[in-house]
């Protein structure tokens, strides 16, 4: 699908699991010339394992304005994300009871108090970045 080859080109995430400490199974270790020669087959494209990091700035996130960064600890790939506020307007929002982008999709009545509290972090300072730029 769409993910894969984004995956392929992009979005390269070596991640390995062993069906005990986690809950994915059948335990798959990663390996990287293997993944390449699935990408080759399935689309033709050579995995490009460092695109995000020289595109996206890596851990270079000082340049950054204007982000909420919203992780769940429910979400296995939390341990990549931004953990902590790093400026003014670089705000980390963690949900304890948040999985992956729950924040995200509709409200339900039924949406834990820190899902409902990120999202009114997320529209807050998306509502007054609109507002400052609109009055420069």
């Amino acid at each position: 699908g769409t993910w894969d080859y984004q995956w392929c080109t992009e979005m390269v995430q070596p991640f390995s699991n062993n069906g005990v400490s986690d809950m994915f199974w059948p335990p798959n270790i990663y390996n990287y010339t293997l993944s390449s020669y699935w990408c080759w087959v399935q689309f033709g494209v050579e995995q490009k394992r460092d695109w995000a990091r020289l595109n996206w700035g890596g851990n270079r996130l000082d340049t950054l304005t204007n982000v909420v960064f919203s992780n769940g600890l429910l979400d296995p790939w939390y341990v990549g994300g931004v953990l902590r506020d790093l400026s003014p307007s670089v705000i980390s929002v963690v949900l304890e009871s948040g999985a992956h982008h729950l924040d995200l999709f509709f409200s339900n009545k039924l949406d834990p108090p820190d899902v409902v509290f990120a999202r009114s972090v997320e529209r807050g300072n998306i509502a007054k970045w609109i507002k400052e730029k609109a009055e420069k």
